[in-house]
């Protein structure tokens, strides 16, 4: 039972410490905000097909690609000054920084595992649209998908 114990405290310790990693990522979230007319050369209201293409596959791409610079940040912070990181915690980060290396590249996503796209979608009540949106967030995300 011993070794039980010591196995769920390493658990829960690391899922503390992914947690606090989470929060403290979200908490100080700064979200880019696109131009549409400038960025993605499209129309604002009403959204058409093209507008919630390209939107997706924006979102996708950056999503896909790139960390955020402040969760960027506590990873770096973890390797710099977290005195409580064991040697497996800071082999951890320094994997997932190389991901991010490479990711940014555009060539080869962040997460590999080739899973379901989930979309979750929220439109202010100023925001109409003439066509069908999942349609054209699907459209996003295969474009996406097809040119990465």
């Amino acid at each position: 039972m011993a070794g039980h114990s010591m196995h769920t405290e390493a658990a829960t310790k690391a899922s503390n410490i992914i947690n606090t990693i989470i929060d403290k990522s979200f908490a100080n979230t700064e979200f880019e905000r696109l131009n549409l007319n400038a960025d993605l050369g499209v129309s604002l209201n009403p959204f058409n097909s093209k507008t919630i293409s390209e939107l997706t596959c924006t979102a996708f791409k950056k999503i896909a690609f790139y960390f955020r610079e402040a969760h960027l940040k506590l990873l770096c912070d973890i390797l710099k000054a977290d005195s409580l990181a064991s040697s497996n915690d800071r082999f951890v980060v320094k994997s997932i920084l190389e991901n991010a290396r490479i990711a940014a590249k555009g060539e080869l996503c962040l997460c590999q595992d080739g899973g379901t796209a989930c979309v979750y979608v929220w439109m202010d009540q100023g925001i109409t649209t003439d066509v069908d949106p999942i349609d054209a967030i699907n459209a996003g995300v295969e474009k996406a998908y097809s040119e990465n």
